[in-house]
């Protein structure tokens, strides 16, 4: 998958994603992969942050058939997608982008840099976007904004990202239970159910 206008011949194979237990404020989220195959409609999508293309993808994939491929999941916290494979034919990308739909403020889009096999790490905030390899990876490090060459994790890392963090049980408990209520008051909220600044 080539970025920046360039030409690639190694597409993207395969999309891994993992969820930590707190990941967007232990709601689902929504991550969409957007291949792109024209250079304007690239500079389009390079200026949107999640919250202005979220809405506005199903009208942009429809006025820009032959141009544009999405891929979506929807990622509880503490799941784990593997190795989803990515299968496109006949023309290299111009770019590709990754959308997460969080709760928290930020663009919540990262450009990917050519790769075969892709992890993206939900956490709680933002996600990161790596290289997944099966042994020791050669380097680390989130990738922010970059369009550099993308860090590597490794399976096992990849995997403990989803897993539930050691501590004490009833903290947990207690925890989980505030972020059911947060939910439950975010949901009453959105339905006019009770007003924003009440407790």
């Amino acid at each position: 998958m080539a970025l920046n206008g360039c030409a690639s011949n190694v597409p993207v194979r395969t999309i891994s994603l993992s969820a930590s237990a707190g990941a967007n404020a232990s709601y689902a989220t929504i991550i969409d992969l957007v291949v792109l195959f024209d250079k304007d409609l690239a500079a389009k999508v390079s200026s949107l942050s999640a919250s202005q293309y979220f809405p506005a993808a199903d009208q942009l994939e429809h006025d820009n058939q032959g141009l544009m491929l999405r891929w979506r999941w929807e990622v509880v916290p503490g799941q784990v997608i593997a190795r989803c494979p990515i299968v496109f034919e006949k023309y290299n990308p111009l770019a590709a982008f990754v959308f997460a739909r969080y709760y928290s403020p930020g663009d919540h889009r990262l450009q990917l840099t050519p790769t075969e096999n892709v992890a993206i790490l939900l956490e709680q905030e933002d996600f990161k976007v790596y290289t997944l390899v099966s042994g020791k990876p050669s380097n680390s490090g989130p990738v922010k904004g970059s369009v550099g060459p993308m860090p590597e994790i490794s399976e096992d890392v990849f995997l403990q990202n989803a897993q539930e963090p050691d501590g004490d049980p009833l903290a947990k408990r207690l925890a989980r239970r505030e972020r059911i209520r947060q939910r439950l008051k975010a949901q009453q909220e959105s339905e006019g159910m009770i007003p924003r600044d009440s407790q």
